[in-house]
């Protein structure tokens, strides 16, 4: 029996063993749930953490990808007082001269400003005008036939801009523009190289001049209207277009015409009055009794005036007078041959 009890004490204390715990692993034990639980604490942490910052990446990912579509952001207003401001005016000034003619063979009557520094617009005629440095009235040698006219040479810039008025002030010689620029004022002859601007004019010596030579207060009117191509010149007897001449078609009609050849019909005619021309030049400054000879000689003085090849010029426009000249002959000579009365002009 005490056998019995010692083995059944060894087999209890054996398995008592199992089921004893040293107390260091009980206090071990007993503090894994606070460590667990502050661990988990620590991981939601963390975690959240993260999560946080990993929505401010996508947020701003948004941003930029909403940004992106809505294309480059549009400059602010350029400021004038920095440099923004002298490359808006640079870019101004670039936009004024392409438009502005360029020098010698554009035309500048419309935009009345040139592409290149130092070259102003002058005027040729109604029609024409172009940039130079400089320009001196009458015909131009470059000019070739039929364009070899007079320059009138009227600058139509000044420093860039178109002048005001071509009329004359009081104090300027209204012989030439014909007209004055204050209002009431007249352009009054003195003698024929100086006329003056002002309200009245008594003819003789004025007090405020100190030349005594007497005044002829004659008016220098602005020229008479001239008629345009389409037009009856048969009363004014000249005509608008500059190198135009008023030539003579019956007794009843007359036009401008560059050219007119004798005893031919115009094709611009309306066929119903499609009819020989007679060419001669109507109020052209000629003695009627005047030799056929001086006749001719009259019509490229007159006509042909303002053309360098007064001989070319005059094939246009002075074949009436070169006809005469060519069908008048003088008396039979004394071997009873006949001459003409002057040579052929060409």
């Amino acid at each position: 029996m005490a056998l019995a009890n010692e083995d059944e004490q060894h087999l209890l204390a054996e398995s008592g063993s199992d089921l004893d715990i040293p107390n260091n692993i009980v206090a071990a034990s007993a503090r894994e749930p606070a460590a667990a639980a502050a661990a988990a604490a620590a991981g939601f942490r963390w975690k959240s953490t993260v999560v946080g910052l990993l929505t401010v990446f996508a947020a701003a990912a948004l941003v930029v990808q909403w940004t992106s579509d809505l294309g480059p952001i549009p400059p602010g207003p350029p400021s004038f007082l920095d440099l923004a401001a002298t490359n808006l005016v640079g870019v101004t000034n670039d936009t004024n001269a392409t438009m502005c003619a360029a020098a010698h063979t554009e035309n500048c009557i419309e935009v009345k400003c040139c592409k290149d520094a130092g070259f102003e617009c002058f005027e040729k005629n109604e029609w024409w005008a172009s940039c130079h440095e400089h320009c001196t009235p009458g015909i131009h040698p470059q000019d070739k036939y039929p364009h070899n006219t007079s320059w009138t040479c009227k600058k139509l810039t000044e420093g860039g801009k178109l002048k005001a008025d071509d009329c004359s002030e009081s104090h300027e010689n209204c012989m030439e523009s014909r007209c004055c620029r204050d209002e009431g004022y007249k352009c009054f002859r003195k003698n024929e190289f100086w006329a003056n601007c002002n309200k009245t004019c008594a003819p003789g010596p004025h007090a405020w001049d100190a030349d005594p030579i007497r005044w002829d207060c004659s008016e220098v009117a602005e020229e008479p209207l001239c008629s345009d191509t389409d037009e009856n010149c048969m009363e004014t007897g000249c005509c608008n277009r500059e190198g135009y001449t008023c030539f003579k078609k019956n007794d009843f009609w007359a036009k401008c015409a560059f050219q007119c050849i004798p005893g031919e019909s115009s094709l611009h005619d309306p066929e119903e009055h499609r009819e020989p021309w007679n060419c001669d030049i109507i109020e052209m400054p000629c003695n009627e009794s005047a030799t056929p000879a001086e006749l001719l000689a009259c019509c490229k003085s007159f006509a042909c005036e303002d053309f360098v090849d007064v001989e070319l010029c005059a094939l246009d426009k002075c074949g009436f007078y070169a006809a005469a000249l060519s069908n008048a002959t003088v008396a039979p000579t004394a071997n009873g041959s006949k001459t003409t009365a002057q040579q052929r002009a060409y």
